[in-house]
């Protein structure tokens, strides 16, 4: 599949403009607020450099015009189209190497939505070691490329929190590269990036990143106290501000970059900053200007607070003030690419579930054929579960039997979700390598949907119970919008600030709450509910709330029933990969469990594994047919287009015959690889 490359001229233009957008300034034009950039009286005698130094053919630049021979060599110098062409040429390597060996540990990591929680992943590629030894023996040998003031060729220079290698992941180049985030996409319509500041390890990079802006306004507060000293060889503040010019450059039109590059000058903004002599004020407001032209309009009040810092900086002399400006600007610069990748993954979404099929067939032939994954364990957990299946009741079903193979599919999927299952499964199979962390999901939400069941019986029960003394109020507490809201409760208390449901933790707090709803339906007037009926329903939940028990394995076998008609309706029904798509909308009769107290909560379960089992079949359904059909000895495929996939089968995965003895089974896994590639050569 041919991926499409990112057009670096258009990478700003997918994002939110402004309605005064159209009138920015030409390339190559002063921007009226462009920073003036002052110099205080230097002495004529050009400092002494040290010995081997590499000379820069940057020198400070005066804003006023001069005619004196300095001044004409400097300008001269300066009169490159491209300012420092030469010099960061030579030394935008070592920069950019020096910046992925520190980036590991300082990396703004972004991930998903905060619902999103992948905890799956596949081995990282070998080739990165060997990228980060060969950025360290080029910066070993290249020495004389860096200026005096940043050479450092034993140790790596931290580079900001925010640089250009952390926000290469959300790159449109990278996303699709990314089959989990191209895998994920088909169940989250609306997933974001956003920054990775959770856990443990999102507290650690604030800490980090904390730690980089205190050295930074500690080399402020140094250069204050000695304007024109020289920068130390572990100095961050070069590198600082070539981050700065590279992420804002690589955010903006091609057309609006040479004008940016030709004002924010790296190295001659360090020159200013050495003696003093930088106009910060003027060039915060200059950045301004260039992010409210290109940002979202709702980063403009951003914007303004990060002048407004740095003007505070200034006017107290706070270097503590200046750097909190500065963080201020990566942090909208941030903000920027994560607006854009947002907005291209929303663009591109339609593209991206049209082809995801093929992507991610084509991603597991590749990682197959390389040894790295192998789905010989998938292939007997489908061919015992679809054994298992046609020996049901559920198999003689009319709307079954069509399409036996992919209805066994949906009754074993089922059963991975089952928490009262005998053959509890405690790892799933590896063809579900991106699902492992949504398979555990809907596990609890299976739960949650029979613990929910049993605590409304549980309550119609208590109620029927009091009926005698006035059935009128016992109907009405019945109805289905009363029951609603005592289901919405029960999740009110059973859940955590993260979502996570505690049924066993809260077992006294339920049983409370049902005897206080059942009195108050009932028209019973007490101070508190009656300790007696308290005690029987905290019994009764105790036992029943738990996997084990009789009662809850009948419960959750009667709501994976009606998952499974729900489910399989749908699925002889709906064949292409579309994601607006329910079980509500294309199934004309209600399931098994449409007169259930939990009717609502089944058909959104249905709903998200519906999309998990109509993606996963297409990726997987060919090479499962497949192998079931050469295991059962079978010279004709049932499906001629599931030949296609026994490509990646002949190469990649082994069938495994319990059946076969010891000393047969590598004759046996030969065997039938060859049959495999003899069934296929026709189609691959």
């Amino acid at each position: 599949m041919t991926t499409p490359t990112l057009d670096t001229d258009a990478t700003m233009g997918d994002a939110p403009q402004r309605d005064d957008e159209t009138k920015q300034q030409p390339a190559q034009q002063p921007s009226p607020q462009q920073p003036q950039l002052q110099q205080q009286p230097q002495p004529q005698q050009a400092p002494a450099k040290d010995k081997g130094e590499h000379k820069s053919p940057m020198m400070i630049k005066n804003s006023s015009s001069s005619s004196s021979s300095p001044t004409t060599k400097r300008h001269r110098i300066r009169s490159r189209s491209m300012p420092n062409l030469i010099y960061y040429d030579a030394c935008a390597k070592i920069h950019k190497h020096q910046h992925q060996r520190s980036a590991g540990s300082n990396t703004s990591e972004l991930i998903l939505n905060p619902k999103y929680l992948s905890t799956s992943s596949l081995p990282s590629p070998k080739s990165s070691t060997k990228k980060h030894h060969h950025s360290k023996r080029q910066q070993q040998h290249s020495p004389g490329l860096l200026p005096p003031a940043t050479s450092c060729p034993n140790a790596p220079i931290q580079p900001p929190p925010v640089n250009s290698q952390s926000l290469r992941e959300i790159d449109l180049q990278e996303i699709f590269k990314n089959p989990q985030l191209r895998h994920d996409i088909i169940f989250d319509p609306q997933l974001q990036f956003r920054p990775n500041l959770d856990g443990e390890r999102g507290k650690r990079k604030r800490i980090l990143a904390e730690r980089y802006w205190d050295s930074i306004v500690a080399e402020f507060d140094a250069l204050a106290a000695t304007p024109g000293a020289t920068l130390k060889p572990h100095s961050k503040l070069p590198l600082l501000f070539h981050t700065l010019r590279d992420i804002l450059l690589s955010l903006l039109p091609l057309k609006d970059r040479g004008h940016v590059d030709a004002i924010l000058d790296p190295d001659l903004v360090i020159q200013q900053i050495r003696h003093c002599a930088l106009d910060f004020l003027s060039l915060a407001q200059w950045l301004a200007d260039v992010f409210k032209a290109h940002c979202a309009p709702m980063r403009d009040s951003w914007v303004d607070q990060m002048v407004a810092r740095i003007r505070l900086g200034i006017d107290t002399r706070s270097a503590r003030r200046l750097v909190e400006g500065l963080r201020m600007t990566f942090a909208i610069l941030e903000a920027m690419k994560l607006d854009v990748a947002n907005h291209q993954i929303r663009t591109l979404r339609p593209m991206l579930v049209d082809t995801a099929i093929d992507f991610e067939q084509d991603y597991y032939t590749q990682i197959m054929d390389k040894g790295k994954i192998s789905l010989s364990d998938s292939l007997d957990w489908y061919k015992c579960t679809l054994a298992r299946f046609k020996n049901t009741p559920l198999a003689t079903q009319d709307h079954v039997s069509t399409d036996i193979n992919r209805c066994g599919f949906v009754w074993g999927l089922l059963r991975l979700l089952s928490c009262a299952s005998e053959d509890l499964v405690a790892e799933f199979p590896s063809s579900f390598g991106f699902d492992f962390s949504r398979l555990a999901s809907f596990r609890a939400e299976l739960r949650r949907v029979v613990c929910l069941h049993l605590c409304v019986c549980l309550y119609q029960q208590m109620l029927q119970a009091g009926a005698a003394q006035n059935p009128q109020l016992a109907r009405q507490a019945l109805q289905r919008d009363r029951v609603q809201r005592f289901k919405q409760d029960l999740l009110a208390i059973i859940e955590d600030s993260l979502g996570n449901s505690k049924w066993t933790k809260n077992t006294q707090l339920i049983a409370l709450e049902t005897v206080k709803r059942v009195q108050r339906a009932l028209g019973v007037e007490a101070r508190a509910p009656d300790p007696a009926a308290v005690d029987m329903a905290y019994g009764w939940l105790s036992k029943h709330l738990q996997p084990k028990s009789d009662v809850y394995r009948l419960v959750e076998q009667k709501t994976v029933h009606a998952l499974f008609d729900t489910l399989s309706r749908c699925v002889s029904v709906l064949s292409p990969l579309d994601s607006t798509t329910t079980c509500t909308t294309h199934c004309s009769q209600d399931p098994a469990g449409g007169s259930s107290p939990v009717h609502r909560e089944i058909l959104s379960l249905a709903d998200r594994v519906l999309v998990l089992i109509r993606f996963h079949w297409g990726v997987f359904g060919k090479f499962y047919v497949t192998y079931l059909s050469l295991e059962q000895g079978s010279t004709q495929v049932a499906d001629p287009s599931s030949q296609a996939s026994a490509c990646v089968l002949a190469t990649s995965t082994v069938p495994h015959n319990k059946d076969a003895d010891s000393d047969d089974d590598e004759d046996v896994k030969r065997q039938l690889a060859a049959q495999i590639r003899h069934q296929s050569t026709s189609t691959c």
